[in-house]
């Protein structure tokens, strides 16, 4: 009796600790799911500050642009007198003419100390007793000017007692050589001395002799001052 019952007891027993390990391990399990691990949250940084607007520079003021002014010389007047005599021009008065070496006269400022007879007319004038314009040729006649304005520095008032090694000048005339522009070259190296010449020379009255149709302007001319 005991046999046959205690084999059902042992498997009863066996069946029921298997039952109970089967429920401790799974409540066991469930209970390692339930704990979740904690959700770890990350903190950011604040978002970095928008760039600063970049600084507007002043727009530059469009510069003003002055017109340029460009002194023309006046043209001499061309004349309609035909020439008296048509003498014709010799190579060397030409090559005098054309190149650009100032024309010289050491003139000691007496009337007709020089070839043409050259005196200080009245008013700031100037005359001279040498043939006309029209009958010299253009080196003949910048010898011609060269003669004059020396001779009158010398007896002007203003000018000779200026006493200068060498002024050099460009001088433009018209058609009746009358002084319409005056150009320092080389000055005497003082100031006062050359606006006096220049300022004599620009209110010189015209010259006797009108400048031939071969002459060509400006004419260069050199001056000596020296005291009587």
């Amino acid at each position: 009796m005991w046999r046959r019952h205690g084999g059902w007891a042992i498997g009863a027993a066996l069946v029921l600790g298997l039952l109970l390990g089967l429920w401790h391990l799974l409540s066991d399990t469930a209970s390692q799911r339930r704990e979740t691990a904690p959700t770890a949250v990350l903190t950011l940084p604040p978002p970095p500050p928008p760039p600063p607007e970049p600084e507007k520079l002043p727009e530059p003021e469009p510069q003003k642009v002055e017109p340029q002014i460009t002194e023309v010389a006046p043209q001499p007047a061309e004349s309609n007198e035909k020439p008296m005599d048509d003498a014709p021009e010799s190579p060397s008065d030409a090559a005098a003419a054309q190149a650009g070496d100032p024309v010289t006269m050491d003139a000691t400022g007496e009337a007709g100390s020089d070839a043409f007879a050259v005196g200080a007319g009245r008013g700031g004038g100037m005359s001279g007793a040498g043939a006309g314009g029209g009958g010299l040729g253009a080196g003949s006649y910048n010898r011609y000017v060269a003669s004059m304005l020396q001779n009158a520095l010398a007896r002007d008032a203003r000018t000779r007692h200026l006493v200068f090694a060498d002024i050099r000048v460009d001088l433009w005339l018209d058609a009746d050589g009358r002084t319409v522009r005056v150009q320092l070259v080389q000055g005497t190296g003082t100031e006062r001395i050359d606006d006096t010449v220049l300022a004599f020379l620009r209110e010189l009255d015209r010259l006797d002799e009108r400048p031939p149709a071969s002459a060509r302007f400006p004419i260069r001319v050199s001056m000596k001052g020296s005291r009587p």
